[in-house]
């Protein structure tokens, strides 16, 4: 049975609840009077790898509260910087009404990386006389390639790595030595077309190098292996190339005749 003690309680908290939803509102209401705008921002991560290598946690940019966002407007962003764990669920205010830009990004956008990936994400928003919510997602813009050399490689080969070219790189490119383990996130359009340079000195004695090119087509999110190792067949030596992309389940060889032995 309730009793009046608790009946006056819950009446309490009914109203302050209500109160604060009504100064909320008339805040609200005072700012967008005053041509003033409102925004509040979702974010939402889709970082499609999911996996995590020795360089590289992947899965860290799932976490959106590190996620960094901006608003711009006109070319010039409008204010600071903001965490997005900091402004979750929140209202910003912004000076005036119009067109804006939210973009959230984590990582750093350069052309190739073993260490991080950039992932990004941006929405234009009308501000008019009310408040807005702008929800959006954000992704990666690289494609994530491995090579792998067979360890027969050096039971021919003297020194082996491979080149990639991509647009981002410009006049530069990405070198993938023999040593190397650690996958490399490159940076590329949908469906760029992408080329790598197999460059190959063999053994004894002979310093005669010889490239292989082969031409790939990279999109973001794509993850891309490609495992190179020596063929012999009647006295010279060769090399198969596998490719594994991830993203289809398709591996597809292709055999390197070694014309140049």
């Amino acid at each position: 049975m309730t009793t009046l003690r608790q009946f006056l309680g819950g009446l309490t908290c009914a109203l302050c609840g209500w109160m604060l939803i009504a100064c909320s509102s008339e805040e609200e209401a005072a700012l967008t009077a005053e041509g003033k705008g409102l925004v509040r921002i979702g974010l939402s991560a889709d970082t499609g790898f999911s996996t995590q290598t020795k360089a590289v946690d992947e899965s860290e940019y799932e976490n959106l509260e590190n996620y960094t966002v901006q608003i711009w407007k006109d070319g010039s962003q409008e204010g600071s910087d903001y965490t997005y764990g900091d402004i979750e669920g929140q209202l910003i205010e912004l000076d005036e009404r119009g067109t804006y830009t939210v973009k959230a990004f984590m990582g750093e956008d350069i052309a190739a990386s073993r260490n991080s990936m950039y992932v990004v994400g941006s929405q234009d928003v009308v501000i008019a006389n009310e408040p807005k919510d702008v929800s959006f997602t954000c992704k990666p813009v690289c494609a994530k390639v491995k090579v792998v050399f067979d360890s027969s490689m050096e039971q021919y080969f003297e020194n082996y790595s491979v080149n990639f070219y991509t647009k981002a790189l410009g006049e530069g490119n990405f070198q993938w030595l023999a040593s190397d383990t650690d996958p490399v996130y490159l940076k590329v359009d949908n469906e760029e077309p992408v080329t790598a340079i197999i460059n190959l000195t063999k053994k004894d004695g002979v310093k005669a190098d010889a490239t292989i090119t082969r031409n790939y087509t990279l999109s973001p999110l794509m993850s891309k292996t490609i495992t190179i190792k020596p063929t012999v067949s009647q006295g010279s030596i060769g090399i198969s190339i596998t490719i594994d992309s991830s993203t289809n389940d398709q591996e597809v060889d292709i055999e390197v005749p070694a014309d140049w032995v």
